[in-house]
């Protein structure tokens, strides 16, 4: 896990990199909650773009075969 204020929760930084524990984790029935969460400072405009650019890689996730 990355270091971070929620440390705990974080499988990664995009779904690329959480692709490999959600897939191990299913086997034992471990499901996952995707969520997005910002750690630094940035404009409305700059939030908006990135949760649209995550909330589109977690559809493409979603739809791709494990």
């Amino acid at each position: 896990m990355k270091a971070s204020f929620y440390g705990h929760f974080v499988a990664g930084e995009d779904v690329a990199s959480i692709r490999p524990l959600v897939q191990r984790n299913l086997p034992y029935g471990v499901r996952s909650i995707l969520d997005y969460s910002v750690e630094k400072d940035i404009s409305r405009e700059e939030a908006r773009a990135a949760e649209l650019a995550y909330v589109i890689s977690v559809v493409s996730f979603l739809h791709c075969d494990p």
